[in-house]
């Protein structure tokens, strides 16, 4: 396996600092990073934690042609400051999958897997990630990020689903735009908001195209596997971002990991849905699993 040239642009110091091995965790879908911190923050602070930046959200860089391309670029990133093994992988949801493919490509090359840490990670052959897929176009993706952001800004009122046109991410981001806009708090220009919105339509469009052709050869022989998993559904009937229910979802047990695993990873539940698991007060629960579960050998 040839690893690719370091950039160390993708390479995102959270906590550069400790006498710990470090974490190294994944973007999810949008790219975006900002439960990174909050997760930091309550993870012990002897372990220095660093993330990656998505091309076309966090740092000014082509897409990646590939899944196992992006995974190669990181890697060669992480390896900037950590040269060798054993690794602590890990990402939450779409990066549960990179970091899997991080984690096949440094064995492949013979380094140690110390842990691999997937955060509600779905594969992509699941029901779930099919359904990631279709809301690209018919605008539920930009709704989550929407209402994720409402939420943050202190909305009056969250946008419903009924108000994003089917198959025009132009309108989708406009009217998202405008929402937050008319019951936020916006710290923001409408030019910054729009300008965000749809940077992150772009690279959820881009990384479920990855997702939909990525498909390892064989299953990897990682004995040390962690996957923190939702108990309440990838959507419950109550979900606070307002997304429809999902007809024909169905959320396997090991979240489609049997294939992709010789050694079946380790389930640890907690107590929220899929986009909420790395929000209050689910991450803190998160965060206590994965202090519990990095050790080393």
């Amino acid at each position: 396996m040839t690893i690719a040239a370091p950039d160390k642009r993708f390479l995102v110091a959270i906590r550069g600092k400790g006498h710990k091995p470090p974490l190294f965790l994944v973007h999810s879908l949008a790219g975006e990073l900002t439960w990174l911190p909050h997760l930091a923050h309550r993870i012990d602070a002897a372990r220095p934690i660093y993330g990656f930046a998505a091309p076309g959200l966090n740092v000014k860089a082509s897409f990646f042609g590939s899944l196992e391309e992006m995974a190669s670029a990181y890697l060669a990133a992480l390896r900037s400051v950590q040269p060798g093994g054993p690794y602590l992988f890990g990402g939450y949801s779409f990066g549960g999958i990179v970091a899997y493919e991080m984690a096949r490509q440094a064995a492949q090359a013979g380094d140690q897997i110390g842990k691999l840490i997937l955060i509600d990670s779905y594969t992509p052959d699941t029901s779930v990630m099919s359904a990631l897929r279709r809301w690209v176009g018919d605008g539920i993706l930009i709704l989550s990020v929407c209402n994720t952001l409402a939420t943050e800004w202190g909305a009056t009122a969250l946008l419903e689903p009924s108000a994003l046109p089917n198959g025009d991410p132009n309108a989708q981001v406009d009217i998202a735009t405008r929402h937050l806009l008319a019951h936020c708090s916006v710290p923001h220009t409408h030019e910054a908001v729009r300008n965000l919105l749809e940077k992150c339509h772009q690279v959820m469009r881009v990384h479920t195209a990855m997702l939909a052709a990525y498909d390892p050869s064989s299953p990897a022989d990682f004995h040390d596997t962690i996957l923190i998993q939702n108990t309440l559904g990838f959507i419950s009937d109550t979900n606070a971002l307002r997304l429809p229910l999902a007809p024909g979802l169905t959320q396997p047990g090991d979240h489609g990991w049997r294939r992709y695993l010789r050694v079946p990873p380790q389930i640890i539940g907690v107590d929220a849905e899929h986009f909420l698991i790395m929000k209050p007060p689910a991450i803190a629960e998160v965060a206590r699993i994965i202090d519990q579960h990095l050790f080393v050998r």
